[in-house]
């Protein structure tokens, strides 16, 4: 008589048991190690040592002069100071808002899947600008980095007095909010599949939109360029998803640029992942922009064509700008003056490319729709 060994079967049992409930529970995961990220995030500056600022102004220097008290070990910087002295937004961008919008989103994705994609990209944004920078800790070094020192809009130069640099701690957490937004990804791309045409049809179009970046106009005096390259990605989007269009877009297309462009890798979570990722925009209004009707397009679908460009230029120009603002070394108007016109020169380009391609794209969307396989097709049918 053969007999299963029951050590193999109760392990056999547990892996498989492990791998059903984190399947079940992805977006529940992702929002959990996501609050982690932002826990670890705020404990430097929760823990930190308090300071004291002042400051009186010098009539005969005609400017204000600076006063630290209540310094401590130079451990970390208490949140109130960073705006003891009016509100500094680049402050609040890096140390607040950046580490908690993927928690918000990854909340909204419980209801709304596609918000995952959304919290991947900054999750991962985040995880790429902690690992190139892990100064960012060092409050005082990373308001210099802003170009804010002694006096300047009314911030203090925190660095001699007090550093935060976490190391392993900031390698920690960039691992786990990497893992948390690949979670993310698979969270909202869990009812589909890439079949062996669909991956053909992605790295085409993906290779069509790298040779066409290499095809650029110059535009303005400071530099900015328009291209083609985002026509196919937006293509890409539209047909498979906003998901594989971010895939494309951020780490294909995003990736290759970045390298090709030889501004450093540094440059790559503003400029390149958010910058090309905001492509995913356009797969948000695929339902609306390619019908069911027997035309498969309406004269709406111009209307969100243009919606679609508008919004994913928009999240370009914030990543670019931010990028101007954090690298750079830009004031906020520089950076909004530099980026402005060429960003939306290219939206502008890229929509009018699609609205006259529109009705042959839908077209090929309803004679050649993308592959989906058995289980997608029972749940749309449902």
């Amino acid at each position: 008589m053969n007999e299963t060994p029951i050590t193999s079967t109760k392990k056999d049992s547990w892996l498989t048991a492990s791998a059903s409930f984190i399947k079940t529970n992805r977006v529940y995961i992702t929002l959990a190690l996501f609050a982690l990220v932002l826990l670890g995030w705020c404990m430097p500056l929760l823990t930190s040592n308090p300071l004291t600022i002042t400051s009186v102004f010098d009539a005969a220097e005609e400017e204000f002069v600076f006063t630290v008290t209540n310094v401590l070990e130079p451990s970390g910087v208490w949140i109130g100071s960073l705006t003891a002295n009016g509100v500094n937004y680049l402050s609040i961008l890096l140390f607040i808002v950046l580490p908690l919008l993927p928690l918000v989103l990854s909340i909204w994705g419980i209801w709304k899947k596609e918000a995952l994609v959304a919290s991947a990209m900054l999750g991962l944004v985040f995880s790429v600008l902690v690992f190139v920078s892990p100064e960012i800790f060092d409050v005082g070094q990373s308001l210099a980095q802003l170009g804010i020192e002694s006096g300047g809009l009314g911030c203090y130069d925190f660095s001699a007095y007090a550093e935060t640099e976490l190391n392993a701690g900031a390698i920690f957490m960039t691992v786990l909010s990497f893992f948390a937004s690949c979670m993310a990804l698979a969270s909202a791309s869990e009812k589909e599949t890439i079949s062996v045409r669909n991956l053909a049809e992605i790295a085409l179009l993906s290779a069509l939109a790298i040779g066409l970046q290499f095809i650029r106009v110059p535009i303005g005096a400071t530099g900015g360029s328009i291209n083609l390259g985002l026509v196919p990605l937006a293509f890409l989007a539209l047909r498979h998803g906003p998901a594989k269009g971010f895939i494309a877009g951020a780490f294909i297309f995003g990736l290759v640029t970045c390298l090709t462009d030889g501004y450093g890798f540094y440059t790559y979570p503003f400029d390149y992942l958010i910058g090309f990722g905001s492509i995913a925009v356009f797969g948000f209004f695929s339902r609306l922009i390619f019908t069911n009707n027997e035309q498969g397009w309406t004269a709406w679908g111009f209307l969100w064509l243009f919606v679609a460009a508008v919004g994913a230029s928009l999240v370009r120009f914030i990543g670019s700008t931010v990028s101007s603002m954090v690298i750079y070394g830009y004031d906020f108007y520089g950076a909004c003056t530099y980026n402005v016109v060429y960003i939306f020169v290219t939206g502008a380009v890229t929509y009018v490319v699609l609205a006259l391609l529109y009705i042959p794209f839908a077209s090929i969307q309803k004679n050649f729709p993308p592959q989906t396989s058995k289980k997608e097709e029972i749940a749309e049918a449902n």
